[in-house]
């Protein structure tokens, strides 16, 4: 799957930002503006009008950032800021008690957009009735006080509904982005799983017919009947093969621990490995048979492969919250190639990964002199599930 560059998305990313801002300026801007023409009517002197300049830019700058706050990409504004808005906001009634009455419906929107929902809107109307209550001491009729608290009420609804907009066109901006970049991780997780599934469940069956097919050769010359009957069990474990490749293409591999431990018995006892099966566990929960079927697969696996062994045990057992299955063999010392394909190879760390999946673990052990010790852990549920036992081996 292709992906765009880095550099690009983070470009993207940028401008999306950059559009927000001028979006959030020009409307603040333009709010200030009428503010400022509103203090000019009133024929401010010129320290009076470049004060009120100077209040503006900052209060404009303050309400900007807090407008961007929460937006992706920007870090959440410290309460001192709402505290410097405040400051702001109330004291230039002083100086401009005519025109200023417009300036606290910014702050209502700050509060909306920066503290959490019940706080808000508690102090969202503490800001429009303390607006009524300057205006009310500096006696302005009770039919600018109703004017008043309409205009700082809807001021600070129309400042949180843009912020909020302009926040929403970002992020349905960056949707296309991470939607693939979902796709994409589904993507590898579904290649990770038929890859882990094709070796943890292949390798088993074709190790088994390259020891028939190599048995069957040394059989030709003198026991027909019995080579024949090996080559038959190749074709069966083919066709085996086969199935199970078609079932990890469509995920829907089954696996039984009790079938699996019995098709490891008979195949490590038909190449002449002395084997000893001790199977206390009945029936397990569907999920942790699935997994522990797949250990045992793989360990008997690697021991046709990477081993000499001449004695094998597989033990199942239940020990307190949980199955601990264990495979020894003693053929560890005898082979050089034993150690690095057991112990470090892909099939290790695919069974380590199911088991952590379901919360248990995977250790391997060399035993002296020739002994190699695997053992999987996996915990049971509360409560065992007693259906059936067998589902897609995922």
């Amino acid at each position: 799957m292709s992906t765009s560059p880095p550099t690009s998305s983070a470009a993207r990313l940028t401008g999306r930002h950059i559009g927000t801002a001028i979006a959030v300026a020009v409307a603040l801007l333009s709010y200030s503006i009428l503010s400022v023409s509103q203090i000019l009517r009133h024929h401010p002197t010129a320290t009076e009008f470049t004060a009120s300049i100077v209040l503006h830019a900052i209060l404009l700058l303050l309400q900007i950032r807090h407008s961007l706050s929460a937006g992706p990409g920007h870090r959440p504004v410290h309460l001192r800021t709402l505290a410097v808005q405040a400051a702001m906001t109330y004291g230039p009634f002083l100086l401009f008690p005519e025109s200023w009455s417009g300036m606290p419906g910014l702050l209502a929107g700050s509060v909306l957009l920066l503290l959490p929902t019940l706080p808000a809107w508690l102090l969202f109307a503490v800001a429009v009735a303390f607006t009524d209550g300057i205006l009310a001491t500096l006696g302005r009729p009770a039919a600018d006080l109703v004017e008043t608290t309409a205009l700082t009420s809807l001021t600070g609804l129309a400042v949180f509904g843009l912020s909020h907009l302009t926040r929403l066109v970002c992020v349905m901006g960056q949707l296309p982005e991470r939607t693939a970049r979902v796709a994409q991780a589904a993507t590898e997780r579904e290649r990770f799983r038929i890859r882990r599934d094709l070796h943890d469940t292949l390798g088993y069956s074709l190790s088994l017919i390259v020891l028939k097919s190599e048995l069957a050769y040394r059989l030709v010359p003198a026991r027909d009947d019995r080579a024949r009957e090996e080559i038959r069990e190749v074709v069966r474990t083919s066709r085996r093969a086969l199935t199970e490749v078609r079932a990890v293409a469509s995920g829907s591999l089954t696996m039984s621990l009790p079938a699996e431990t019995r098709s490891a018995a008979g195949m490590l006892s038909q190449v002449g490995i002395d084997t000893t099966v001790k199977a206390e566990v009945d029936q397990l929960p569907a999920s942790v048979d699935v997994v522990l079927a797949t250990v045992l697969r793989e360990g008997v696996t690697n021991l046709l492969r990477h081993s000499r062994a001449r004695h094998c045990r597989i033990e199942i057992v239940r020990a307190g919250a949980s199955v601990r299955l264990t495979i020894f063999n003693d053929g560890a010392g005898t082979d050089a190639r034993s150690t690095p394909a057991a112990e470090g190879g892909n099939g290790i760390g695919n069974l380590r990964s199911r088991l952590a999946e379901i919360g248990g673990g995977l250790t391997v052990t060399r035993l002296a002199p020739d002994g190699f010790l695997l053992r999987a852990v996996a915990p049971l549920p509360a409560r065992v599930d007693q259906g059936a036992s067998r589902t897609p081996c995922r």
